[in-house]
């Protein structure tokens, strides 16, 4: 009976060492909400307009926005239907389509109909150059990217 309950012991001392030694799989860095004061920020609507396009390449997107910051790019796709069911493929799909044309650059992709709400109108107050400081648009912009 002793020796039964050393064994379990000794197993459940193996289990629990083996489930505490396996790593996570390293998550891209997002980049900072608030930029540096003296930091150059560069936005780019003409950019974002030829993601934009390239996006929606595949007849499987119903529609997409984009925003292009420095070295970021925030695209979000809208997908409905019986396509729902592939959105993942879809999803990759497209994120490859647009870092295979936009070498470089850094690509956050969502389906997310909420972040594509403000993603749209972040992509409206680019075009129209309506925003109140450029550090302040990319602070909402990376505020988008973190929730992707």
């Amino acid at each position: 009976m002793a020796r039964i309950v050393s064994i379990l012991t000794v197993i459940c001392i193996i289990l629990m060492l083996a489930g505490c030694g396996q790593t996570s799989v390293p998550i891209k860095p997002r980049p900072e909400h608030r930029p540096q004061a003296n930091q150059q920020i560069s936005i780019d609507p003409q950019r974002a307009a030829k993601v934009k396009a390239t996006a929606a390449k595949a007849e499987e997107i119903e529609d997409c926005t984009a925003a292009v910051v420095d070295q970021d790019i925030a695209v979000a796709i809208k997908v409905s239907g019986f396509n729902r069911l592939r959105i993942k493929s879809i999803r990759d799909q497209a994120r490859q389509r647009v870092k295979s044309a936009n070498p470089g650059f850094h690509v956050y992709l969502s389906s997310d109909k909420k972040l594509f709400q403000q993603l749209r109108q972040l992509e409206k107050e680019a075009r129209k150059a309506t925003y109140s400081s450029p550090a302040d648009f990319k602070a909402k912009v990376n505020k988008v990217i973190s929730d992707m």
